[in-house]
Protein backbone atom coordinates (compact mmCIF):
# COMPACT_ATOMS: atom_id res chain seq x y z
CA UNK A 1 0.00 0.00 0.00
CA UNK A 2 1.32 3.83 -1.29
CA UNK A 3 -0.01 6.39 1.10
CA UNK A 4 0.84 10.32 0.10
CA UNK A 5 1.30 12.63 3.59
CA UNK A 6 0.80 15.91 2.94
CA UNK A 7 3.50 17.76 5.51
CA UNK A 8 4.67 21.61 5.57
CA UNK A 9 7.75 20.49 4.16
CA UNK A 10 6.49 18.32 1.63
CA UNK A 11 4.62 15.06 0.72
CA UNK A 12 6.11 12.19 2.08
CA UNK A 13 5.41 8.54 -0.19
CA UNK A 14 4.86 6.01 2.55
CA UNK A 15 5.46 2.84 1.20
CA UNK A 16 4.20 -0.11 3.25
CA UNK A 17 4.75 -3.65 2.95
CA UNK A 18 6.84 -6.20 1.27
CA UNK A 19 7.25 -4.88 -2.47
CA UNK A 20 5.54 -2.01 -1.99
CA UNK A 21 6.72 0.69 -4.63
CA UNK A 22 6.72 4.15 -6.32
CA UNK A 23 7.72 4.25 -10.11
CA UNK A 24 8.78 6.51 -12.57
CA UNK A 25 8.43 6.01 -16.40
CA UNK A 26 11.50 6.90 -18.93
CA UNK A 27 13.81 8.29 -16.79
CA UNK A 28 16.78 8.96 -19.12
CA UNK A 29 20.10 7.50 -16.59
CA UNK A 30 22.47 8.18 -19.14
CA UNK A 31 25.78 9.54 -17.20
CA UNK A 32 24.16 9.44 -14.13
CA UNK A 33 25.60 7.15 -11.25
CA UNK A 34 23.96 8.13 -8.18
CA UNK A 35 20.67 8.86 -7.09
CA UNK A 36 20.12 10.81 -3.89
CA UNK A 37 16.76 11.20 -1.90
CA UNK A 38 15.38 11.96 1.83
CA UNK A 39 14.41 8.18 3.09
CA UNK A 40 12.91 7.56 6.50
CA UNK A 41 12.87 3.62 7.47
CA UNK A 42 14.84 1.00 8.80
CA UNK A 43 14.46 -1.41 6.11
CA UNK A 44 16.29 -1.51 2.32
CA UNK A 45 14.38 0.38 -0.47
CA UNK A 46 15.80 -1.14 -3.92
CA UNK A 47 16.02 0.64 -6.85
CA UNK A 48 14.95 -1.12 -10.04
CA UNK A 49 14.56 -0.91 -13.48
CA UNK A 50 11.78 -1.51 -16.04
CA UNK A 51 9.07 -2.85 -13.37
CA UNK A 52 8.82 -3.33 -9.48
CA UNK A 53 10.56 -6.84 -10.06
CA UNK A 54 13.54 -5.71 -12.39
CA UNK A 55 16.94 -5.49 -12.17
CA UNK A 56 18.03 -4.12 -9.15
CA UNK A 57 21.08 -1.24 -9.78
CA UNK A 58 21.34 0.29 -5.88
CA UNK A 59 19.98 -0.33 -2.61
CA UNK A 60 19.71 1.38 0.83
CA UNK A 61 21.44 0.02 3.61
CA UNK A 62 19.12 -0.26 6.72
CA UNK A 63 19.56 2.72 9.10
CA UNK A 64 20.18 1.70 12.70
CA UNK A 65 17.38 3.58 14.43
CA UNK A 66 14.96 4.21 11.04
CA UNK A 67 15.09 8.27 11.80
CA UNK A 68 15.35 10.77 8.69
CA UNK A 69 18.34 10.92 6.55
CA UNK A 70 19.72 11.87 3.15
CA UNK A 71 20.51 8.87 1.29
CA UNK A 72 23.25 8.61 -1.70
CA UNK A 73 23.14 5.17 -3.45
CA UNK A 74 25.66 4.75 -6.08
CA UNK A 75 23.60 2.97 -9.11
CA UNK A 76 24.91 0.36 -12.16
CA UNK A 77 25.75 2.54 -15.05
CA UNK A 78 23.28 2.92 -17.72
CA UNK A 79 23.32 4.45 -20.84
CA UNK A 80 19.50 4.58 -21.99
CA UNK A 81 16.22 5.67 -20.36
CA UNK A 82 14.30 3.58 -18.04
CA UNK A 83 11.29 3.02 -16.08
CA UNK A 84 12.28 3.45 -12.57
CA UNK A 85 11.25 1.69 -9.53
CA UNK A 86 11.72 2.46 -5.73
CA UNK A 87 11.05 -0.82 -4.00
CA UNK A 88 10.69 -1.71 -0.67
CA UNK A 89 12.48 -5.01 0.68
CA UNK A 90 10.54 -6.20 3.55
CA UNK A 91 8.14 -3.85 5.67
CA UNK A 92 7.81 0.05 5.23
CA UNK A 93 9.81 2.88 4.40
CA UNK A 94 9.27 6.45 3.36
CA UNK A 95 10.15 8.89 0.51
CA UNK A 96 10.14 12.38 0.63
CA UNK A 97 9.06 14.76 -2.54
CA UNK A 98 13.07 14.57 -3.14
CA UNK A 99 14.80 13.29 -5.68
CA UNK A 100 17.87 13.98 -6.96
CA UNK A 101 20.30 12.13 -10.18
CA UNK A 102 23.92 13.07 -9.62
CA UNK A 103 26.84 12.18 -12.38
Amino acid sequence: MNVKIPRPKGEIELLQGKGAYVGYRTIDLTDIRQIEFIGIGADTLQICIDSPQGRVIGQTQPGKDGSEAVQKINIEALNEAHDLYFVVKNRSYSLRDYIKFNR
